[in-house]
């Protein structure tokens, strides 16, 4: 996930929360979450582990914003949906 934020509408100014949420698409389990920082440019990367071969999950990353013509600050949320390969082959390192 990456962001451009030049203006500060997140909230936070050169701290801003995200939190994320990842859901098994299909039962609506949720199977990890979390929170990460950013300033006004950044960029986030994760490695989800032990997840289900052939498996839908969403992952919905989310935090405030406020567009800064009075209209208070506001709930935002971005999704991306997913899904594993068919089976995971492991071996030992060599």
């Amino acid at each position: 996930f990456s962001y451009n934020d030049p203006q500060s509408y997140f909230v936070g100014g050169t701290n801003k929360d995200f939190q994320y949420v990842l859901k098994n698409t299909t039962t609506g389990t949720e199977v990890k979450k979390g929170s990460f920082q950013g300033g006004n440019t950044a960029s986030w990367i994760n490695t989800f582990e032990d997840l289900e071969p052939a498996t839908g999950y969403t992952l919905t990353i989310s935090t405030q914003y406020d567009n800064l013509n009075g209209g208070l600050v506001r709930a935002w949320n971005t999704s991306f949906n997913f899904t594993t390969d068919d089976e995971y082959v492991t071996s030992n390192s060599l």
